[in-house]
């Protein structure tokens, strides 16, 4: 089915066309009398500048209508991102010893400036390592990572809905966040092959956590990239 602005673009050819013929074959050939051909003219012509302020009309109709949501929609994502950030920090190694020293900061503005700290600081690590006992615990729970694909699900509902207004480049990223999610949720099923093919568990046991490691540096970095597009990352 075709969309209404493309609809209006096939109607501006169609007429503009229609005129040229008009004023360059059908006039010319005498093929219609010569003020029939220019009232055809001027009517087609008339035509085009009217589906060419309808257009515009729909343009701005829909940009008045984004900007009411505008702020709505990324503070979702900005909720989103700042829920997976908490997500990570339960993960990775001294993770939970930031939060504990994070939460003991009262000061929002401090709070805000300590949290994008941690961001950079994850982001320019060589390696982010999963804590054994803390990935021991994601894995074996009944629903691994559920926060994760609850997040992931979350953002593409966003995209969705919103996405002939969301730049190419949040696009991007918010896709390549639902992949690394999917990731996530791919580690935890080779998890549960090691029983199944007992010969390989030794490789799942070494995989899977370099496969939660691949994940998390991806959704920091990703956190990152859209905080530069305008979408500050604001984790309290």
């Amino acid at each position: 089915m075709l969309s209404e602005k493309t609809y209006w673009i096939i109607l501006i050819i169609a007429f503009t066309g229609f005129a040229l013929t008009i004023w360059f074959w059908l006039i010319p050939q005498e093929i219609v009398e010569y003020n029939l051909g220019v009232n055809l003219f001027t009517s087609s012509i008339f035509m085009v500048f009217t589906v060419v302020f309808l257009t515009w009309l729909f343009t701005l109709r829909e940009r008045i209508q984004w900007t009411t949501v505008k702020n709505e929609v990324y503070g979702s994502i900005q909720d989103d991102l700042s829920n997976i950030f908490d997500g990570i920090l339960d993960i990775v190694e001294e993770g939970l010893r930031f939060k504990r020293s994070f939460l003991s900061t009262k000061d929002r503005e401090t709070r805000k400036k300590r949290g994008f700290d941690e961001l950079c600081k994850l982001k320019d690590a060589k390696e982010l390592r999963p804590d054994p006992i803390v990935l021991e615990s994601h894995l074996g729970a009944q629903k691994p990572f559920e926060s994760f694909l609850n997040i992931g699900k979350s953002l593409s509902d966003i995209e969705i809905k919103y996405s002939k207004f969301l730049s190419p480049q949040l696009t991007v990223s918010l896709i390549k966040i639902q992949r690394s999610i999917k990731l996530l949720d791919y580690a935890s099923q080779l998890r549960t092959q090691k029983t199944l093919v007992p010969e390989l568990a030794q490789q799942i046991e070494t995989l899977v956590p370099e496969l939660v490691s691949i994940s998390l540096e991806r959704l920091i970095q990703q956190i990152y990239n859209i905080h530069k597009m305008g979408i500050e990352f604001s984790y309290s």
